[in-house]
């Protein structure tokens, strides 16, 4: 958590992802969360991405994040940059949220 973020509630999210490799579709991606939600909803993705997603060897790559099938958010890189789409997110208890992977182009 960066100094200075507010909670605002906990609350229990499932989390997916693609995967990024052969290996990695060995293995269900999908865990349920239980976070604390942040006023700045970018801190809140920030965290979950941070500890969630893979680190990926390169760069270029990036992360569409969705809540309950909006995109909210793309994850550049490694969470290098984080860039939210929209104001606030409507994130609660029971929500899905989604990283669909975008591999680097040459």
């Amino acid at each position: 958590m960066r100094k200075g973020d507010v909670i605002v509630s906990n609350i229990q999210v499932e989390i997916t992802r693609d995967s990024v490799c052969m290996a990695d579709d060995l293995h269900d991606n999908t865990k349920t969360l239980h976070l604390e939600l942040h006023l700045d909803s970018s801190t809140t993705i920030y965290d979950i991405a941070k500890g969630y997603l893979p680190t990926v060897a390169g760069r270029g790559h990036s992360w569409s994040c969705f809540l309950n099938g909006e995109m909210v958010a793309v994850v550049d890189g490694n969470c290098i940059k984080i860039t939210t789409l929209i104001n606030e997110p409507n994130f609660a208890s029971g929500s899905k949220l989604y990283f669909k992977y975008h591999a680097a182009t040459f």
